[in-house]
């Protein structure tokens, strides 16, 4: 997660229900890979003082027995979400572990592509994944357990490292100087000795940085095993070298065609992240304080809902009045269907806001068609300012819609317009 996901993103949904106690600044190690950075989180120390191969559980155990002598089990629990931002959850008596994997896949999957003029660009835009992908998995499982939090409960948010974008300009790497080919990344790789000592061109050493392995804190030897002997033997490590902004490493006798972003370099996207400590609010606390939202547990397909949400001030800010602006979303099958935006003015009276709209029954699957029955979620979210900061609270609602089980619905593929756009005109 990188630090502009935390500040857009994640920061403004969560304030609603949880106040910053402490904001560190804090960078993921180098290099910022998931085995590296992720599992030093749970290790509680640098990568050459534990073995990159243990499992996180048995590092988290070693770590908590090691500062605070505590001596019971770290359970693995099966999330409770839907799976598509959740990976892995921990739980050690009173204490929890969420671990959410925002984009990381999604970014290995984005090419690049030519533009006209000769530029390159990424296939799909950073947006695109922001609005469509983080916010749904925000909205949908970060935000129920959050708030499923008891009051008072303290929270800690960090990320193993961020991202960005893969140059373009080519690294020749050498299979001598390397242990084996897999130890070079696009953005990263371990040498067995130094690029002076291997005798590297000047134009290689000035378009890298290079650091030794104790000075990163990394191993300067690890097992390894070949399957083509069967034998185990073992990598030593002089140093570690990272491409400049505008490079990527060449691995030996391997295509190169790198993603457009991805992580395990040297850049502030990949290496700033968040690490903070936060206390969840009583429901009270806060500039604006909302009601819940009242509208139909059970709507007839094809007829209009209307869900109304309670909104005042505080009693300490009665004497003034709060703009807000208000927007809904309501969850579907392939993610979240969002409403018109609101723009609102609240005074010591206090309001409601009010979302009317018509589900859409094509949304349904077959297996809910059958049943006659469609059951979604409600989000509503209010942004306000309080002081110099926007703050962002929500309020979710379900509902079920009733349907004609005997309504036949035809549906078409989602390819099917590309394939249409191609039909001659004069058969069409």
């Amino acid at each position: 997660m990188r630090y502009d996901i935390w500040d857009e993103l994640v920061r403004p949904a969560v304030e609603d229900r949880m106040e910053i106690i402490a904001d560190y600044p804090a960078l993921s190690l180098l290099p910022s890979e998931t085995h590296i950075s992720r599992k030093a989180i749970f290790a509680g120390t640098f990568p050459d003082a534990f073995d990159t191969r243990s499992g996180e559980d048995a590092l988290l155990k070693a770590a908590m027995a090691r500062e605070f002598g505590y001596q019971g089990e770290v359970a693995v629990v099966t999330p409770e979400g839907q799976g598509t931002g959740e990976t892995v959850r921990y739980r050690a008596e009173n204490m929890d572990w969420y671990i959410f994997e925002l984009c990381d896949k999604e970014l290995h999957k984005i090419p690049l592509k030519t533009l006209p003029d000769g530029r390159w660009a990424p296939a799909r835009p950073l947006a695109f994944i922001y609005q469509q992908h983080i916010k749904d998995i925000i909205d949908t499982e970060v935000m129920a357990i959050i708030r499923g939090l008891a009051p008072d409960t303290k929270v800690f948010v960090v990320a193993d490292h961020g991202f960005g974008a893969v140059g373009r300009e080519r690294i020749r790497v050498e299979a001598s100087w390397l242990n084996e080919p897999t130890d070079c990344c696009y953005l990263n790789a371990g040498l067995r000795q130094t690029l002076a000592a291997a005798g590297a061109p000047r134009k290689v050493r000035d378009r890298v940085l290079e650091f030794p392995v104790a000075e990163l804190r990394m191993p300067d030897a690890v097992e390894a095993y070949d399957r083509a002997t069967r034998q185990r033997w073992r990598k030593s490590f002089a140093s570690i070298i990272f491409p400049r902004p505008g490079y990527a490493l060449a691995r030996p006798n391997a295509k190169f065609n790198p993603d457009a972003y991805s992580h395990g370099g040297v850049s502030i996207q990949e290496m700033l992240v968040p690490m903070l400590v936060m206390r969840v609010k009583a429901p009270e606390e806060g500039l604006l304080v909302l009601g819940s939202i009242r509208g139909p547990t059970e709507i007839i397909e094809g007829e209009a809902a209307e869900f109304r949400l309670p909104v005042r001030l505080a009693p300490s800010h009665k004497n003034r009045e709060l703009r807000l602006e208000a927007e809904a979303v309501w969850q579907n099958r392939e993610g979240t269907a969002p409403l018109p935006r609101q723009v609102q003015y609240v005074s010591a009276a206090g309001g409601e806001i009010v979302f009317r709209f018509i589900p859409d029954a094509a949304d349904a699957s077959d297996q809910e068609r059958k049943a006659g029955l469609m059951a979604r979620t409600l989000t509503i979210s209010v942004t306000c300012r309080e002081t110099q900061r926007l703050v962002r609270k929500t309020r979710t609602v379900q509902f079920a819609l009733r349907l004609n089980s005997e309504k036949i619905i035809r549906r078409v593929p989602a390819h099917l317009g590309k394939i249409l756009g191609l039909t001659p005109k004069g058969l069409r």
